[in-house]
């Protein structure tokens, strides 16, 4: 399977959900501040007819990637169910700890609409991911489905996209979203049947994968680079935030090593010159491509203003 096509479908996925905003802008219009408890059913109910519309179609276009790829890999036609559309419990889950206390920041009209539109854009977002990684479930051709980052994944993302297709049960479909939202579960760090850790915003997509050919995008190839250069001789959570470290650009110390003084920030960027170096650095250890040469262009620019 070809890398860019898989890259192509994540970001159709992230065009299509960002389609929804401006409908969600209007259905937060509905909400009235001076009678919040109210008119808030009305506004819970004109986004869950945005996200249902707009997650259909994400469901149905991933759907047809699926397909395609399926016919890519020499195989024939599949009928696969499209998944169940969002429900109103599922806007109450994503909604409830955002609306409820709507009032207290609604005098920010524009914190509430980032909030809304966050929570909805993620909705359906997740149906792609749902569609995909329901349909390898049924499918005795597929021998599971991996984890496919965008160019600005997290460390976290990052780790669970280079365990490759490792997901292939029933308990790995489907959404594990992060709680920080649920206020009824607030010990659990996700919530959920799945096994795929999404957190909040989250744009990692799915790559269904058929027989053993599995071949990792440039962007895992290059962050299973970083984790080979960073974590050794560490382990467990050491390992874990040095990588993290190394992936946010800054200085590599990990759990057990000893926290430095706070360097200079080289102006127009969050980084000193020293992480500018490092991220450099390791960038030339990698293999050619395109984000590689856009992200050597953008470090070396900022280089160029250090005097």
């Amino acid at each position: 399977m070809s890398a860019q096509t898989v890259e192509a479908q994540r970001q159709v996925q992230e065009d299509l959900a960002k389609l929804a905003l401006p409908e969600i802008a209007v259905a937060l219009s509905l909400l009235d501040p001076e009678n919040v408890e109210g008119s808030l059913d009305l506004v819970k109910l004109a986004i869950l007819s945005v996200v249902q519309f707009y997650g259909r179609a994400a469901a149905a276009e991933a759907l047809n990637f699926y397909q395609a790829e399926r016919e890519r890999a020499g195989l024939p036609a599949l009928p696969v169910p499209i998944v169940a559309p969002i429900d109103a419990a599922m806007v109450d889950e994503a909604l409830a700890d955002l609306l409820k206390p709507v009032g207290a920041f609604y005098p920010d009209p524009q914190l509430a609409l980032d909030r809304l539109s966050e929570a909805a854009e993620q909705l359906v977002f997740e149906q792609y991911r749902r569609q995909l990684s329901s349909a390898t479930e049924v499918d005795d051709q597929a021998t599971g489905w991996a984890r496919v980052p965008n160019a600005d994944a997290c460390s976290f993302c990052l780790m669970l996209a280079m365990r490759g297709p490792v997901y292939t049960s029933k308990a790995a479909a489907g959404p594990n979203r992060r709680s920080r939202r649920n206020s009824n579960r607030p010990d659990e760090a996700f919530v959920g049947a799945g096994a795929a850790k999404v957190h909040d915003n989250c744009r990692c997509g799915v790559e269904p994968i058929f027989g053993g050919a599995y071949e990792p995008s440039a962007r895992v190839r290059e962050a299973q680079a970083v984790w080979d250069k960073v974590t050794k001789g560490r382990s467990g959570n050491d390992a874990r935030n040095a990588f993290r470290q190394a992936i946010e650009g800054r200085p590599v110390t990990g759990t057990t090593g000893k926290a430095k003084p706070e360097p200079a920030r080289v102006a127009g960027s969050t980084m000193t010159a020293a992480q500018i170096a490092h991220q450099i650095g390791l960038l030339n250890t990698l293999k050619d491509s395109e984000y590689r040469r856009r992200r050597l262009r953008e470090l070396r620019a900022l280089q160029k203003r250090i005097k």
